[in-house]
């Protein structure tokens, strides 16, 4: 028996009925007896995140992977927000350093819905509603600037359990940007940008 405010299970069906008591003596009326399934989760909600990998390692770095640019129906497992953040993670592993340190990595992904698809372009003047507001400088440019140095996706980050401002110091955060074209914009110290064609 589930109770108010417990997370239901996938692929489980569950009855409920409705008591109505009117609070002056006049009696309860209960409901026939209800039932509802629910279906497997196939699909990443906005705040969402997910274990990508995890370092065995004492004090490992902390890596986010983030979009900016993917609407809510880009973020279907196995969709473009989950197979353009898996690129992106290896191509940030394909490159040294980090490839000889991945194992000090842990590594997550988190899903940040946008009312608009794509990335804002500075140089076209086309400007998209995007999660965080990333806007390209567009023409051979692979500068991106964020908005309010990054301040939003900082806040965001703290949805994944024990990310604080303090931890944040410490932390590396990729921005997977999409549609035509793809970039993670990372933050260690200073901001490296990695365009992926």
């Amino acid at each position: 028996m589930s109770k108010y405010g417990e997370k239901l299970k996938a692929n489980t069906t569950y009855y409920y009925k409705v008591v109505a008591d009117d609070a002056h003596n006049k009696g309860i009326t209960e409901s026939d007896i209800n039932k509802f399934t629910t279906s497997e989760k196939d699909a990443y909600a906005d705040g969402d995140f997910k274990l990508y990998m995890e370092s065995k390692k004492s004090n490992p770095v902390v890596l986010i992977f983030t979009g900016d640019g993917y609407m809510a129906e880009d973020h279907k497992y196995r969709g473009a927000f989950d197979t353009d953040t898996d690129e992106a993670i290896e191509a940030f592993f394909d490159i040294e350093p980090y490839r000889s340190y991945k194992e000090y990595f842990t590594v997550y992904k988190l899903a940040a819905y946008s009312p608009e698809r794509g990335l804002s372009n500075k140089s076209t003047n086309s400007i998209k509603n995007t999660k965080f507001g990333l806007l390209w400088d567009g023409g051979n440019s692979t500068g991106i600037n964020c908005p309010n140095d990054g301040a939003a996706v900082f806040e965001w980050c703290k949805k994944i359990p024990g990310v604080s401002d303090a931890s944040l110091a410490d932390m590396a955060i990729g921005i997977v940007v999409g549609n035509a074209f793809k970039a993670i914009v990372t933050s260690l110290v200073d901001n490296i940008i990695m365009p992926l064609v």
